[in-house]
């Protein structure tokens, strides 16, 4: 398996953004799709007249050929967890290490993070997040070739 690391950086991207992703094996194009299959008809009609032609074979080609796609899922919530934590640990500043720790500990621990992180680190939140879901991806990628 040999994917460029450009196309890499999409699927992070997308699955961080979108949840699941599906890429073509040979043509290596990008699809965001439900994976349940109620969520897809709810998905697809809610895009239908917005996707071009060439889209609309894509999304045609996964309902009937899904072998010939990676499938990609959102990084499960535990994960999600531990990359918030590896964060925290490299965080330098006590105060914000500590609130971090708190957020992580404490009711809503997702949704408290992200909003300390916003207000005190954003940038290098974004840049180790993505990091670290591009590793995600390449791990995934590399368990679906075998």
């Amino acid at each position: 398996m040999n994917i460029p690391q450009s196309i890499i950086e999409e699927i992070a991207n997308e699955v961080n953004a979108f949840g699941n992703c599906y890429v073509n094996k040979s043509t290596l194009k990008i699809i965001i799709f439900p994976k349940d299959e109620d969520d897809r008809e709810e998905f697809l009609s809610g895009i239908i007249d917005d996707i071009d032609d060439e889209e609309k074979e894509l999304y045609n080609d996964l309902e009937k050929n899904p072998e010939n796609y990676y499938v990609i899922e959102q990084m499960p919530s535990f994960e999600g967890y531990k990359l918030m934590e590896r964060f925290t640990e490299q965080i330098s500043d006590d105060r914000i290490r500590e609130k971090l720790e708190q957020a992580l500990n404490g009711k809503s621990p997702f949704a408290n993070f992200k909003y300390i992180v916003k207000q005190e680190r954003p940038k290098e939140w974004y840049a180790f997040e993505e990091m670290e879901y591009i590793k995600y991806v390449e791990r995934e990628l590399k368990i679906q070739a075998k």
